[in-house]
Parts: structure tokens; C-alpha cells; sequence
């Protein structure tokens, strides 16, 4: 992984995984980019990519259920399948570092996309698109513009710090 990462221009250590992107890669996402819009699933800021992408407009979305509990119970039932146990200090662990990293993290994001009913992932992120690329109003539910709604923004970084105190 340690020479993996070095041909990585842009990476982030997340959940004690490397995740990135090659050059290579990067090159790809910019000639796409001469034709039609891009999604990527990456980490990094705004201003990262916006530096690699030639000052693309970029719109970053978080995806998150809007409750803790929710998270730890998706979070149990990935570990279970992976390797049909619980080990409960990793869980711990875990969802501390969810609530880290919401807390840290979420002002590089435009949109919090609430993941909580995932069959409306899809149409969320679809109303984000035509919001940003052609004006239409971002009207579903399940979007939460950060900046316009720092309020209920706050209500939701509230309700994951509760694991920063809950797990000490």
C-alpha cells in the first residue's frame, strides 16, 4: 500500500483505509469533464479538487443517515456479514471516528444527503444535479443544503457527537 500510495496525487486515510486517486485517473476525469458533468465518489476538499479539475465548479455531497443510531446499526450489520461477529471496541472505535470526522469534516461539503431511507438516495442526489446544473429547485427532502440550513446542519452534528460522549 505504501507504494500504491505513492503514485496517488490526491488520497485521505479514512476508517484505516487509503482511498485516492492516480494521475492517471485525474487526466480521465478532466477530459470527461470537457463534455458532460462527473460524479466521483472521493474524500478531499473542495479545494483539492478544484485545483486538480482546473477550477471545474465542484459540488461536494455528504451522504450520512440523519441519526447515529441508524449509522451504528449499518456499521453492526456490515461487520457482522464480513466476518459474522461483532467485535464491540472496533464498533466503538468506529463510530467515534464517524462523529470526528462529521464534526470536522462537514464544512467542505455543499449538500448533507440524509441516507436514512436509501431508496431515495438516487432521487436526492438526482435533485442536487439538476439544482446545480440547470437551476431547478432542490426541493426533495432527503437534501440539506449546508450553507442554507446551518441550523438544522448543527441539529445533525449534534446528534452524532453524542457518540464522542456516549464512547468517552
Amino acid at each position: 500500500m505504501d507504494r500504491t500510495r505513492e503514485m496517488l496525487i490526491l488520497y485521505k486515510e479514512k476508517y484505516h483505509n487509503t482511498y485516492g486517486f492516480t494521475s492517471t485517473a485525474v487526466e480521465r476525469i478532466k477530459r470527461t469533464l470537457e463534455n458532460t458533468n462527473v460524479i466521483i465518489d472521493a474524500l478531499g476538499s473542495k479545494n483539492d479538487w478544484s485545483v486538480l479539475l482546473n477550477n471545474k465548479p465542484i459540488v461536494m455531497l455528504y451522504f450520512a443517515p440523519n441519526s447515529l443510531e441508524l449509522t451504528e446499526d449499518r456499521m453492526r450489520k456490515r461487520m457482522q456479514s464480513q466476518s459474522g461477529k461483532i467485535n464491540k471496541n472496533d464498533l466503538i472505535t468506529r463510530t467515534k471516528a464517524n462523529a470526528e470526522n462529521i464534526h470536522r469534516d462537514i464544512g467542505n461539503y455543499d449538500y448533507w444527503i440524509d441516507t436514512t431511507d436509501l431508496s431515495q438516495v438516487v432521487p436526492a442526489v438526482t435533485s442536487v444535479i439538476r439544482a446545480t446544473s440547470y437551476g431547478g429547485k432542490n426541493a426533495h427532502p432527503r437534501v440539506v443544503s449546508i450553507v442554507e440550513n446551518p441550523v438544522r446542519i448543527n441539529q445533525l452534528i449534534e446528534g452524532y457527537s453524542i457518540a464522542r460522549t456516549k464512547y468517552g
